[in-house]
């Protein structure tokens, strides 16, 4: 099922929503973005996880907290959880149930 935001989009660029959601994907990748919306922000629909962006960009990327919360549109203390939990995950190897109960 299309997104809210995709589909208000869609139609008023009067193109189909799947050229809407690639076009958001290839601007965020381009700019090294992200695009508040549902799914980044409430880890609902079918968007990349906020969670899994917080992530890469403390592990991958090397970010501090504070610059992962402004980048993606979080706030502060979640931010600080899921990387913590990520942390507890990786080194107990959580199930995920586990995960999913502390994050």
């Amino acid at each position: 099922m299309p997104m809210p935001l995709l589909v208000d989009l869609s139609e008023i660029l009067n193109i189909a929503d799947s050229l809407v959601a690639q076009l958001l994907s290839k601007y965020e990748r381009q700019n090294k973005t992200l695009i508040p919306r549902r799914g980044t922000i409430h880890d609902a629909g079918n968007s990349l996880s906020h969670k899994r962006i917080i992530c890469h960009k403390r592990y991958v990327e090397g970010k501090s907290a504070d610059q992962i919360a402004r980048e993606t549109y979080h706030n502060i203390i979640c931010t600080v959880v899921y990387i913590t939990c990520t942390k507890y995950e990786r080194a107990e190897k959580w199930s995920l149930t586990e995960t999913s109960i502390w994050t």
